[in-house]
């Protein structure tokens, strides 16, 4: 009679662990959203303030403004409260190629005039300053977007060009992504670190 209810119990509790881990992912639910937000020990202030310095260095060493920078971390990575940004450093949504590494999490995407779930698979950085290199040498490099964008990004006087530049060469699929990054950029005062 024991062995019968201790078989009886292991099988429930095979059971609910096989439905706990298992009915997620065939639900479609198994992959975590890129987007979700984060508890961030950061201040929206404390993100700009800790980001800030590499910004500015490499502004310095490849020409893009450095509230172009700040801003397009700011509002990809939402303050660097992002699963994306806070779990994998990664500030600005950057895409693995194929036969690199990455973590694979969903995503919403602008396409044919409406929102889509989609799946894609993610670079993972050490930190937020390797994110901030790499997405420089991407840019320089040509490696996603046409040289023309980085020319753009590197000539234009202002940040409002560049926003448009960024937007027209599909750096984010959001149809208001220029807006929102000259709004990111003016109401956070980003232009102070341009100096």
């Amino acid at each position: 009679m024991r062995a019968r209810l201790k078989f009886k119990s292991f099988v429930v509790i095979v059971t609910l662990l096989f439905l706990a881990v298992f009915l997620p992912i065939l639900s479609g639910g198994g992959l975590a959203s890129a987007q979700k937000e984060t508890a961030s020990p950061y201040s929206q202030r404390e993100f700009i303030r800790e980001i800030a310095p590499t910004a500015q260095k490499l502004s310095k060493t490849y020409g893009v403004r450095s509230s172009i920078i700040i801003g397009q971390a700011v509002l990809d990575s939402n303050f660097g409260q992002t699963l994306l940004a806070s779990k994998y450093h990664n500030l600005f949504s950057i895409k693995a190629k194929a036969g690199e590494g990455g973590v694979r999490l969903k995503s919403r995407e602008y396409k044919n005039g409406r929102w889509h779930e989609v799946t894609n698979r993610y670079l993972v950085y050490k930190s937020w300053e390797d994110s901030l290199y790499d997405y420089m040498a991407i840019l320089r490099q040509n490696k996603v977007w046409d040289k023309a964008l980085y020319t753009t990004m590197t000539t234009s006087s202002g940040y409002k060009t560049v926003a448009k530049a960024l937007q027209a060469a599909g750096f984010n699929s959001d149809p208001n992504y220029a807006n929102k990054l000259i709004a990111t950029i003016e109401k956070n005062n980003l232009t102070d670190y341009d100096k």
